[in-house]
């Protein structure tokens, strides 16, 4: 029984959207290890903060910046590559199909609820993971019948679990 039917157009735009999320979900351990250095280049001495490690201090101070600036670099050089591409979902009750193209292709495929790693939404979409670092991208504006809130219910029953918390 047909849940939904959704067309996206990704575009780089919204493909780096999701890589800049995953770029954060990833990141927070180089930012800790980045405040770490930081405040083991500070010394308190007779009550008073000094500094004692300056390359400590500049480490700390770059780490975090140069990491997310050379996955962003990683990111534009593979997206390069990237054609804008139009993928429609049917949403069942036991699969999704999917069809996609872009210039001179044309794929069909469809997936159950099972393969699906997680599931997270945004405000603009909702993202099917079917790993750590690959998803799908299911744009909420493109809901043709069905909708967006419709399909999350679905998920979480196929998840059996509360449905993520939304993200900015």
């Amino acid at each position: 029984m047909e849940i939904a039917k959704n067309t996206t157009n990704l575009t780089k735009k919204n493909l780096a959207g999701f890589q800049n999320l995953e770029i954060l979900k990833k990141s927070w351990l180089i930012a800790i290890c980045a405040v770490v250095l930081i405040i083991l280049s500070f010394s308190i001495v007779d009550g008073a903060v000094v500094l004692r490690s300056i390359p400590f201090l500049v480490i700390g101070a770059a780490v975090w910046p140069f990491y997310v600036i050379l996955l962003k670099v990683l990111f534009i050089i593979q997206n390069k590559k990237f054609k804008n591409t139009t993928l429609n979902y049917t949403f069942t009750d036991q699969k999704i199909f999917i069809s996609g193209a872009s210039e001179n292709t044309h794929e069909e495929t469809e997936m159950f609820y099972t393969n699906l790693a997680k599931v997270r939404q945004t405000k603009k979409y909702i993202y099917l993971y079917l790993d750590k670092v690959s998803a799908l991208i299911v744009d909420k504006k493109g809901f043709t019948s069905g909708s967006s809130e419709k399909v999350m219910s679905l998920l979480n029953l196929k998840f059996n679990k509360k449905e993520e918390k939304k993200l900015s």
